[in-house]
Parts: structure tokens; C-alpha cells; sequence
């Protein structure tokens, strides 16, 4: 459990060990791998540069200068360049703290990022969040863009230190006490220190439980004794003492049962399904169900998510490869076009739920609209819409360039235009999917020269490695990889669009001539 308070000394060698065991468990940077340390000169961001280096990642450093305090800007530069060896970068044009933001994050996006984010950045951000949308917002440990924050576990004071203990000079930046942090951190928390001392570590654990449901939070939140969540579908969530685990547990079939893609049944009593354990065989028979697998070329990676129906310890039927006498063990036909669940519904609800706040924190105070792009963003904008805290209107556009093939056409039609005037209006696109870009760029110049007072994209899903032309996204759902996916919205030829999952499409359904 962390414990923000104020420290005079640090040991290095203990603060390196947290971060490459964050770094392990999250999989932040691979072994060895190389990353890049986006550097401002400050104490955070020269802990981190020096961290990562002691634990033997390929380090390199980008300073990005907005170019806002004059000379004071200019030797914060030459600072990063002459102590990081630091690739100096032009950033100025933002005026916002959210423009800068978005500036900073534009650099080197083809390379793996680490900023210096610390514990005290995250309290403060889950006060912003709180006074500024009633919801407890925090900073992740990566971001949707692959940013990642290995310092996420270290409080600010402890960056200082560090950098005192080996000897690092840092700069200090003097507007700072300016910007909305600033408050929080000179006036806001020394008051609620004074209500309590371990306020910091309060709001701390309620940004790293906020996207859990409460039960699961208070599960994981103590180190105490034991305790036992049932997660559905089989599965139960088991705490002794630090150590957690999932355990498969067999679900009665009675009636229908839903497990992953699998929409099982049987007519016989006594039946129930769980998952795969080592030397499980088919009731019976000599044959282990490893071999059902090897013999069916079910990858590994399948093989634990793979339904069992057993009697007691006896496995009567692996569905889709073994059947059992007088059961029904059948996908739905919708499901028979996937041939892998990409992001279940759990992932798509919590995620949905994070832009929600996100989207509410960003707009706070102002009057919303949301441009559903038809047909595929309904189901996304829908539940998005469920989690906005701030007033907000909507209306659709629908645009064509697909047809029934699988490859953007590049070809735009606009089927049906807006209704509502969007001129002076805070305007955010909401899409289900980036694949090439060329349709929703055309979308976006076209609804520019409408002169909105501001226009954004908010996307489910993008494919990074098809994108033809680059179109600035604001709000990232899942970034995925080149595969044509169903479900959610997303249709092959108008069909699939009510799977509630994303999940990727059989080849075999698509054809050679698509």
C-alpha cells in the first residue's frame, strides 16, 4: 500500500528496484528495449532518464520547447541537450495546457515514450477530476498512444532526492506555480493534510481503484487474511494474504450457458463446464484432451479459454471437437464468423466508461455536441453518451466508402447531412473505426469549413498500420492491429453489427474477391 509522505533523504538504489518492478509487472519496456524519455530538465523527468539508463534500457531523450518563458525556455533546452544529449524539438503554437499537451504527445510516435509522471501528479489530477466532472479520473500507467509512466509509484519529493543523491542538476520551472497544478499543489493539499495526514494516500489508491468495480477494489485494496470474488463465467478472483489469482470453477448446464464465444447446451442432467485443466481426458477413453486440441490445431493461446463439459472429474465433450451424446454444443450462428474475440465486453464497457470521464473532464462548462458517423459508431456512441456528465446534444452524419468490401474505397458520399448548424459549437466526431483515414479526413474538412468553435474526434478503434493519411485523434478506444473486425457496430456487409464484442472475421466468409 502506498503511502505518499514527505521524505528529506532517499535511497536510489530502492527507488530503481520499485521502477523496474512496475516496469516487470505492467510490461512497460521490453528487456532491454529501447525508449524514449520525453524530458523537460525538471527533477521527474531527469529521475526518469537517469533510472531507466541504471537499469539498462537503450535510453535516448526528446525535449519538446513551447517556447513560453523566453530565455528561461531557451536554457531549459540548451539544459536537456547539453545534459541528456537531448533531441530538441519546436513546439510552440499551443496555448491551452491541453494544446501543449497534444503538441508534446505529436513527437516521435514511432518510438516507445516514457514521461516522468509521478504519484504527486496523479493526486493532483484526481482532484482536478473531482472538482472539474465528480469523477475520480487518474493518470495511466500507458497511455492509449503507448506512452508510458514507469514513475507512477514515486512521489515528487523522491525525485528530487534522487536526483540530490546521484548528484543530477535540474531545472525548475518558474510558471508552474501558474497553471491549475500549481494550485493544487501550494494551496489545496496543504489544507487537506491538515484534515489528514494520509489524504495524498487516499486520493492515490482512489485513482488506482477507480476503474474497478467496488468489490474488486476492496478485494485487492487490503493484504489481510483471505478473500474470494466470484467474476462470473466460471471464474473466481482469490486473494491470500499479497498473492492473487484467477481460479476456473465449473458452471452448472442448466439451460444455456454462455462462455466466450460459446452458446451451450445440453439435454443431459449432471453437466457442467469449466475450463481446461493438465490431464484432462475424454470420459471413457485413454485420450487426453491435449491431444483433442494438437489433433484439431488449436493454437495454445485458445486452449485455457476453451469450454469443457464434464460429469464430475470426467470430461464428456470439448464443444466444436467432441460432442456429447444427446447435447446441443453449438455456437450461434452469428458467431460462427469469428474466428477470435479481439476485445470482450468487460473490456468494452470499462473502456467506453474511461473516455466517458475523460470526454466530461475535458468539456466541463461547455455545451457538447456529439456527430455520430452511421451506422457503425451507434452502439459506441450510445454508451459513451451513458457516461458523459456534462449537458450535450447529438446528430449523425452517415458517409460511404466501403460498400461490401473489406478496403476503403477512398471513394466519399455523404448519404445523409447534419441537422443542426455547428457553426460556434464544440463539435467531437464520434467513430467506431480509423482504418486508411481517407474518409474520416474528408469528413473532417468538410465539417472544418462549417466553422465550429472547436472540432475533435473521439474513436472506438484504429488500425495503425493502415492509416494512409494521418488524422489527428483526440480520444482513443483500442488501437489494433490490420485484421477486419465485426461486432459492436462494425458490420461485414451489413451483417454482425449486434455482436456484443469485437471480434475478427473468418477469412474464409470475406472471399478472394473482396
Amino acid at each position: 500500500m502506498l503511502r505518499l509522505r514527505h521524505t528529506s533523504g532517499v535511497d536510489p538504489g530502492k527507488v530503481r528496484r520499485r521502477v523496474a518492478r512496475d516496469i516487470r509487472e505492467r510490461e512497460l519496456i521490453p528487456a532491454d528495449g529501447e525508449v524514449v524519455c520525453l524530458v523537460s530538465g525538471g527533477p521527474d523527468s531527469t529521475c526518469l532518464w537517469q533510472v531507466l539508463r541504471e537499469l539498462g534500457y537503450r535510453v535516448s531523450a526528446l525535449h519538446v520547447d513551447h517556447g513560453l518563458r523566453g530565455a528561461e525556455s531557451d536554457e531549459d533546452a540548451r539544459f536537456c541537450r547539453e545534459t541528456f544529449g537531448a533531441e530538441v524539438v519546436d513546439g510552440r503554437g499551443g496555448e491551452t495546457e491541453d494544446e501543449l499537451r497534444q503538441i508534446r504527445y505529436s513527437f516521435a510516435t514511432d518510438r516507445l515514450r516514457a514521461t516522468g509522471h509521478t504519484a504527486t501528479d496523479q493526486v493532483e489530477t484526481v482532484l482536478y477530476r473531482l472538482a472539474s466532472s465528480g469523477t475520480p479520473g487518474g493518470i495511466k500507467w500507458r497511455r492509449e498512444d503507448g506512452v508510458v509512466r514507469p514513475l507512477l509509484h514515486v512521489r515528487r519529493d523522491e525525485t528530487e532526492a534522487y536526483c540530490r543523491a546521484a548528484g543530477l542538476p535540474f531545472r525548475e520551472d518558474s510558471s508552474n506555480r501558474d497553471t491549475k497544478r500549481g494550485l493544487i499543489r501550494d494551496e489545496i493539499l496543504p489544507l487537506l493534510r491538515r484534515l489528514h495526514p494520509d489524504a495524498e494516500g487516499n486520493l492515490y489508491r482512489l485513482a488506482e481503484s477507480r476503474r474497478m468495480p467496488p468489490p474488486l477494489a476492496e478485494l485487492l485494496d487490503s493484504a489481510a487474511g483471505s478473500k474470494r470474488l466470484d467474476l462470473g463465467s466460471g471464474r473466481v478472483l482469490v486473494r491470500e494474504y499479497d498473492r492473487v489469482w484467477i481460479e476456473t470453477t465449473p458452471v452448472s448446464l442448466e439451460g444455456q450457458v454462455r462462455w466466450g464465444r460459446w452458446r451451450i447446451e445440453s439435454d443431459l442432467p449432471g453437466l457442467k463446464v469449466r475450463g481446461w485443466r493438465a490431464g484432462d481426458r475424454l470420459a471413457g477413453r485413454r485420450k487426453k484432451i491435449q491431444d483433442v486440441f494438437v489433433d484439431a490445431k488449436i493454437p495454445r493461446s485458445e486452449r485455457e479459454a476453451w469450454p469443457l463439459v464434464v460429469r464430475g472429474d470426467e470430461v464428456v465433450a470439448v464443444p466444436g471437437l467432441v460432442e456429447a451424446p444427446g447435447g446441443r454444443l453449438t455456437e450461434s450462428t452469428l458467431e460462427r464468423a469469428v474466428t477470435e474475440v479481439l476485445i470482450d465486453e468487460e473490456r468494452l464497457r470499462s473502456r467506453v466508461a474511461e473516455l466517458g470521464e475523460e470526454v466530461s473532464a475535458d468539456y466541463a462548462g461547455r455545451d457538447l455536441l456529439l456527430i455520430g458517423v452511421l451506422k457503425g459508431a451507434v452502439f459506441f456512441m450510445a454508451d459513451l453518451m451513458r457516461h458523459l456528465t456534462v449537458t450535450c446534444e447529438v446528430d449523425f452524419m452517415a458517409i460511404s466508402s466501403y460498400g461490401a468490401a473489406t478496403d476503403s474505397s477512398g471513394v466519399v458520399r455523404i448519404l445523409k447531412d447534419l441537422d443542426i448548424n455547428i457553426v460556434g459549437r464544440d463539435v467531437l466526431v464520434v467513430e467506431d473505426i480509423i482504418d486508411s483515414g481517407l474518409t474520416l479526413s474528408y469528413l473532417m474538412r468538410n465539417l472544418e469549413a462549417r466553422e465550429p468553435a472547436s472540432l475533435e474526434i473521439c474513436a472506438l478503434l484504429t488500425k495503425p498500420e493502415r492509416r494512409e493519411i494521418d488524422v489527428p485523434v483526440r480520444y482513443v478506444g483500442f488501437e489494433i492491429p490490420n485484421r477486419f473486425v465485426i461486432g459492436y457496430g462494425l458490420d461485414f456487409a451489413e451483417r454482425y453489427r449486434n455482436l456484443p464484442y469485437v471480434g475478427v472475421l473468418d477469412p474464409d466468409l470475406i472471399g478472394p474477391d473482396v
